[in-house]
């Protein structure tokens, strides 16, 4: 069974509200029962759990998020199943639009991104990758709607990475080889680079940069 709004899970978070669904998982606003702060926990469809590799792969999500340090990249601050056998991680709760809702709100403006918007969005993204790169982590899937806008303590536009569900360790042995096969295309193809397409399973960071020069081009 789903998880529906109202529900406890693990007698910490209730949920209040969904605010996406997804292929793969659905994702909640939750209030922790004993806190009374708020997160986001995204729940593996139960369905998919019963297919070998992706439990692992939404796990691996949660333990490769967790290893990013960076103010651009959402913090991942819990993973757990519930007794029912939900698998879920428990991420910072985020208050904004995504990229990608940015650009639809501009377009039916009549109105484009300024350049100083789109040259200070593009550093934050560029540092939230760096971090990644720097613990040896590929994203393999940066796009518009896996880049939050939300604000900073000062009132400013502070953006954040999302997804890292097909991430990939660059360090040999970390995680199960198998997740990704060869031949398998993982990732959106409008802003994948072309090495991508032929072999998710090997590419390295300059995917990610081609990525980022795509939503840099973009944006001006």
């Amino acid at each position: 069974m789903r998880p529906q709004v109202g529900q406890v899970i693990n007698n910490k978070y209730r949920l209040v509200r969904a605010i996406g669904d997804g292929g793969m998982g659905s994702v909640f606003e939750a209030r922790h029962e004993m806190l009374g702060t708020s997160v986001a926990l995204k729940f593996l469809h139960p369905e998919l759990s019963k297919r070998a590799g992706l439990v692992q792969r939404f796990l691996q999500e949660a333990k490769v998020s967790a290893q990013i340090q960076s103010p651009h990249v959402v913090r991942v601050s819990d993973v757990d199943q519930s007794p029912q056998g939900l698998a879920f991680i428990v991420l910072e709760y985020l208050e904004g639009r995504t990229l990608q809702t940015l650009y639809e709100d501009l377009y039916k403006a009549g109105q484009r991104l300024s350049y100083a918007d789109a040259l200070e969005y593009a550093m934050q993204m560029i540092e939230g990758v760096e971090a990644a790169h720097k613990a040896g982590i590929v994203h393999r899937d940066l796009k518009p709607d896996n880049v939050m806008i939300t604000t900073g303590p000062k009132g400013a536009p502070l953006l954040k990475l999302l997804d890292f569900g097909i991430a990939k360790l660059k360090v040999t042995g970390e995680l199960d080889r198998g997740l990704t096969r060869p031949g398998v295309i993982m990732g959106t193809p409008e802003y994948m680079a072309p090495e991508q397409a032929y072999s998710a399973d090997q590419v390295d960071a300059r995917a990610d940069i081609f990525s980022l020069g795509v939503m840099i081009f973009e944006m001006l």
